[in-house]
């Protein structure tokens, strides 16, 4: 299977999947941001041990000898010091960027940057990654050395009247510049240039620059324009032009650039990178516990592909719209962006169609277009929390912030597009997993900035960073962005100790409040009066005045289960408990009819308050005014992202933690849905099993 990413104009990188074994398993205390999930082996494997393999295929003709890059995550123990790329056991020179290690020391995820041979058209070279020595690569050359060669990419931006530039050569000589890839194969320098007018600086746009140095002469050159400063908000209009090697490469006229938004281009300078397919092995990324652990066996259809394709085709893909991506997040009903990942990025990782994966990059690049990205001018970063304990973007809250803490009123802050953190999918998770692109891992931090200041600062406990005031689907979706970022999180970025440590204060909080605070498992409960634009619950018997909604539980027991399996494993406890719900719904007949296991709500509390004690009490109450005869099947069999396939994917996770009556549950819900089994073919973005 292979899958492309469109890296520019001109660099064109693929990166598929391999759909092989792996195992599943996690251990550890969750220490350093979690340990992650673990191989069977219980240890380092030897020196020279092969970890797992990538398959290189030249594309669109010959390619060049050149350098590769991509990222790879490891499970705990497998790179305990470095690794080592292969070609039929002869070693192939290789950069490797260490960006996080496990809390034992080995890697978790590094970028990988490999010379090849030149290739035929057609050409396919399998190779293999093994465990190696700590690695002994060459710092790369200074900056001087690198902008010798003449990088002259610029932005241009014409607003009222003046002309503002950013050059990427100055921005990178400047002192501020970093390095995010650093060796003799590729050197990636990173800089934030505000764009100057020849005396003055714009007060509100920046342009950041990456860019991966192959030689003084060749280079790959990511430009992101930024409307991102968190201390001066509002839209602005204006014509750019960006420039490389005396050429327009990008312009467009009457550019309205939203609030707190950014975009972005990718380009070439001098000659392109290999032109190439990079398939991982995608059993063994599951095996890291990076990744859900879709059913491999699973090929999507011709028609998941073409739904993908078909609609990336006809999207609107220029400069901050929307692609794949719904503008109205509060969009309820099944979405192709809801789910553990979204369905474009499913189908790329079980199919590997090369199509498939640049829409998945694609949507990662268009991300940048919503307004979530808050800037921190004092550090650069995305705000912090710790730094400002009282934010918030809701007004009403942001009353009685402290002063230090308030952000600037906005009088022209307009969006086609509207977030929120219920209906929130992952958009750039996957991309920087994959690539290492550093665009993609700034999105993460930005996503999971907003996802804690867009709250009341008071319901997330000021710098506590907890999600559970949340609706339940926001909490689980939340959570999940949480987690994403704190798991990639380079070892060297403050990010990395700031979001596990949020993501500690939840656990722990969850384990406080939530665990065994019913003897169910439900979670949150709503009101059945005049609940949901006044459309009460007919279904329940007058008695009821609360309800929970089981499959957004749902959506959280995968969520909890992830973090299990990325290292957390003091949430253990917390999934368990959750997903108690899940199986008892499947598990309780006749006192609770199984076929009813995936309403919409189910009744949990009387108009007294009293808690309905049996489940023969949460089924008569909840179905009391049923018009017609109880289900003597599961309603929505036939649907691959309903509330049964749903709970199918909460059950695979209990089975495999080998929970009391788990494997019955699964095993009941697993044979409904089979018999519709076509359906995960077209869609399987809830296809994960055991």
């Amino acid at each position: 299977m292979l899958a492309l990413l469109r890296l520019g104009l001109a660099v064109t990188l693929a990166l598929g999947l391999i759909a092989c074994g792996g195992d599943d398993s996690a251990s550890g205390s969750g220490g350093g941001g979690g340990t992650g999930a673990t191989g069977g082996s219980g240890g380092s494997p030897p020196i020279g041990s092969r970890i797992t393999g990538v398959q290189l295929t030249a594309q669109n003709g010959a390619s060049e000898a050149g350098v590769v890059t991509f990222a790879q995550a490891f499970r705990p123990g497998d790179a305990a010091e470095g690794v080592a790329v292969t070609r039929d056991g002869d070693a192939l020179p290789t950069q490797v960027d260490v960006k996080r290690r496990h809390a034992d020391g080995s890697i978790r995820h590094a970028v990988l940057s490999v010379e090849l041979p030149a290739l035929s058209a057609g050409e396919t070279l399998d190779l293999d990654i093994k465990s190696a020595g700590a690695a002994q690569s060459a710092a790369g050359p200074d900056t001087a050395t690198l902008l010798a060669g003449g990088l002259d990419t610029r932005v241009e931006i014409t607003e009222g009247g003046k002309t503002y530039t950013a050059s990427a050569a100055d921005a990178l000589a400047a002192a501020g510049a970093s390095r995010f890839l650093d060796g003799d194969l590729v050197s990636e320098l990173r800089a934030l240039a505000p764009p100057t007018d020849g005396g003055s600086e714009h007060p509100a746009l920046g342009v950041q620059f990456d860019v991966r140095f192959f030689a003084p002469d060749r280079a790959r050159v990511s430009v992101s324009v930024e409307n991102t400063w968190s201390d001066t908000p509002g839209n602005r209009s204006y014509d750019v032009q960006v420039k490389s090697g005396g050429n327009v490469v990008y312009e467009k006229t009457g550019v309205d650039h939203f609030h707190h938004a950014r975009w972005r281009r990718v380009l070439s300078f001098g000659a392109a990178a290999p032109d190439v397919f990079v398939r991982h092995d995608l059993g063994y990324l599951i095996s890291t516990g990076a990744l859900p652990n879709y059913d491999l066996a699973r090929t999507p259809s011709t028609k998941a592909v073409s739904s993908v394709t078909s609609a990336w085709d006809a999207a609107p893909k220029d400069i901050l719209d929307n692609g794949l991506i719904t503008k109205y997040f509060p969009t309820t009903g099944g979405r192709d962006d809801i789910g553990p990942l979204p369905k474009w990025a499913a189908v790329a990782l079980l199919s590997g169609d090369p199509n498939v994966m640049a829409a998945t990059m694609g949507v990662g690049d268009l991300a940048g277009g919503f307004s979530v990205h808050y800037r921190d001018r004092k550090t650069g970063r995305a705000i912090s929390i710790d730094d400002y304990p009282t934010i918030s973007l809701i007004a009403a809250a942001a009353k009685y912030s402290d002063p230090a803490d308030k952000l600037p009123d906005c009088a022209n802050c307009d969006s086609p597009y509207t977030v929120d953190d219920a209906h929130q999918p992952s958009l750039v998770y996957v991309p920087y997993l994959l690539t290492g692109d550093s665009y993609y891992l700034d999105e993460l931090y930005f996503w999971t900035s907003y996802n804690f200041i867009s709250q009341n600062y008071q319901y997330r406990q000021e710098d506590l960073g907890l999600l559970e005031s949340l609706q339940v689907r926001a909490q689980a979706w939340s959570i999940r962005t949480l987690l994403h970022a704190a798991w990639l999180a380079p070892d060297d970025d403050k990010e990395k100790g700031y979001l596990t440590e949020k993501v500690q204060n939840n656990i722990s909080w969850y384990m406080k409040n939530a665990v065994d605070s019913n003897a169910f498992g439900w979670w949150q409960e709503q009101s059945n009066w005049d609940t949901d634009g006044g459309r009460p619950d007919e279904n329940m018997d007058a008695d009821v005045r609360y309800y929970t909604s089981p499959w957004q539980s749902d959506f959280l027991v995968w969520t909890w289960d992830s973090a299990v399996r990325m290292g957390f494993s003091d949430a253990q406890p917390i999934h368990d408990w959750f997903v108690k719900f899940t199986i008892g719904r499947y598990t309780n007949g006749p006192d609770y009819n199984p076929y009813d296991g995936s309403p919409y709500h189910i009744a949990t509390s009387s108009v007294s308050g009293t808690p309905y004690a049996t489940w023969a009490e949460l089924w008569q109450k909840s179905f009391a005014n049923r018009a017609g005869p109880a289900p003597t099947t599961l309603e929505d069999k036939n649907c691959a992202l309903c509330y049964s396939a749903i709970a199918r994917v909460a059950l695979s996770s209990a089975a495999r933690a080998k929970l009391d009556k788990a494997e019955t549950a699964y095993d009941f819900v697993d044979q409904e849905l089979r018999k519709a089994d076509s359906d995960y073919d077209d869609d399987p973005t809830w296809a994960v099993v055991p």
